[in-house]
């Protein structure tokens, strides 16, 4: 929540999150992100608690902004997301990285397709 004092900082460390209820999807709403969160949080060195899972990021963001809690939200999201009862805060997790990937049909390419792959860097074709 906004009132929280980790609110009000530009980064903190995930393990300062430790102590507040994790309100996240449930794993079969989203394997790869709950799987990255509660392995981040493991490396960490805590298990997270859990909070409510809700239905919508939305209800989500309700619910932090009523009580300690917190959850993840990708950055393009919180760039744009505006909920004066709910603080952003970027958070470090050392080796925590989101894989990605890019589906394209193979009769038609994507034009610009190899100029995306080599601004992206690493990838397999």
């Amino acid at each position: 929540p906004a009132s929280h004092p980790l609110a009000g900082r530009a980064e903190i460390d995930l393990g300062e999150l430790a102590e507040l209820p994790l309100s996240l999807t449930e794993r079969r709403n989203n394997p790869a992100l709950v799987d990255l969160v509660v392995g981040a949080c493991h490396e960490a060195g805590f298990e997270p608690l859990p909070g409510p899972a809700n239905g919508s990021l939305q209800d989500t963001l309700a619910t932090i902004g009523s009580r300690p809690g917190w959850t993840v939200v990708y950055a393009s999201h919180a760039r744009v997301l505006h909920s004066p009862r709910v603080a952003f805060v970027p958070f470090r997790a050392p080796g925590l990285a989101l894989s990605t990937g890019l589906a394209v049909p193979v009769s038609s390419p994507v034009p610009h397709l190899d100029t995306l792959l080599l601004a992206c860097g690493d990838h397999e074709s």
